[in-house]
């Protein structure tokens, strides 16, 4: 009796073990390689002109907000002919209403204000629980004053 004890508490103890190692795996679905990252299709096309007070931190490296799409627009200065811009709506459950992306007071990245989710300034994820980059849409630099940002579907 005392031999079939002992051999079923390792037996016990490697099913236990088995079943919190595949309880704890990540589904492959979890996989950011197997997502596909959608995106509401936005028609954008403004120019905006950084001699506007409200654009003046687009004179030096930095970012400003622009009302533009559904929930408004990020640019930022990356060099003096380089701009970026993306969409504040975050990549993470782009429809939750109330919630937008805004720049780190540390300006060393953009925060979802509901998710928690970062993102660096070339838009992609570097804190969870968002996967996908975040929406970015074309710019150009006109006449060193204006820059038109774009996206044509």
């Amino acid at each position: 009796m005392k031999l079939k004890r002992i051999y079923a508490q390792p037996i016990l103890f490697l099913i236990v073990l088995t079943f919190f190692y595949v309880s704890c795996k990540k589904k492959k679905s979890d996989d950011p390689a197997n997502v596909i990252c959608t995106y509401v299709p936005t028609y954008i096309d403004t120019v905006v002109n950084i001699t506007d007070i409200k654009l003046m931190s687009l004179k030096t490296v930095g970012y400003a907000y622009v009302k533009a799409s559904n929930r408004g627009i990020i640019i930022y200065k990356v060099s003096d002919t380089e701009y970026r811009a993306f969409d504040r709506a975050s990549s993470y459950k782009m429809a939750e209403v109330g919630c937008q992306l805004k720049v780190d007071p540390s300006v060393f990245f953009m925060r979802d204000t509901c998710s928690g989710s970062a993102f660096d300034f070339n838009g992609n994820v570097i804190k969870e629980p968002a996967i996908c980059p975040l929406l970015q849409y074309s710019t150009s630099f006109i006449d060193g004053e204006r820059i038109r940002i774009y996206h044509t579907l």
